[in-house]
């Protein structure tokens, strides 16, 4: 989810500590923490496109003390872009799309 928030972010801007930034995604310090209520598979339909595989439920990510310390405010920065310009495939079709419920601590 990142590494692609980082592409979009990099068409128009440069990522401040961006190897940092990749060091810390390669090496577990962002990861998926929990699925509290589990994650459902869907498929969806865009046109005449083949269905796309997709995923629906609630995740909480976990970002190591580390990577706070030291890149807090750009891996908030991306998290809360995501939210207006989705991440992943399809994107602009409406797949992508997460909301964050208790806010970027």
């Amino acid at each position: 989810m990142l590494r692609n928030l980082m592409k979009i972010w990099m068409k128009n801007y440069e990522i401040p500590k961006r190897g940092e930034l990749e060091y810390m995604i390669d090496n577990d310090h962002i990861r998926v923490y929990e699925y509290p209520e589990g994650i459902k598979t869907v498929w969806a339909r865009e046109g005449s496109r083949k269905n796309q595989q997709g995923f629906i439920g609630e995740v909480t990510f976990e970002v190591s003390e580390k990577a706070l310390n030291s890149i807090g405010n750009i891996i908030a920065a991306l998290i809360k872009m995501g939210e207006y310009s989705g991440t992943g495939i399809m994107r602009t079709a409406g797949l992508g799309q997460y909301k964050i419920i208790d806010g970027v601590k």
